[in-house]
């Protein structure tokens, strides 16, 4: 014989006893209050803190300033002449003559 683990309307464990697992049949609607109320702010927890824990190592553990250093000397500081934009844009007679050229 097991005890019901719910509550009643006067905020009390229920009182029946019986062959179920955790709730009686009145209030075994009861273990889906029970994940959402006791195991979801829990989940929530754990969830915030490890991502707090990330952020603390990134930034405990990160790259040195000489590591730093490295990294912005193999950016280019200057854009290639390839891909610079020209100073005047062809117009629209000049775009039918060089499609039609091809």
């Amino acid at each position: 014989m097991r005890r019901c683990w719910g509550f009643t309307r006067k905020h009390a464990f229920c009182k029946r006893h019986g062959d179920w697992w955790l709730f009686c049949p009145e209030h075994k609607h009861k273990l889906g209050v029970y994940l959402v109320v006791l195991v979801f702010p829990w989940v929530i927890s754990v969830i915030h803190f490890s991502g707090s824990v990330a952020s603390l190592l990134t930034l405990l553990i990160g790259p040195t300033k000489q590591d730093m250093r490295e990294i912005m000397q193999q950016v280019p500081t200057s854009i290639p002449q390839e891909t610079s934009i020209p100073e005047t844009l062809p117009s629209p007679t000049n775009l039918r003559v060089i499609a039609t050229q091809h």
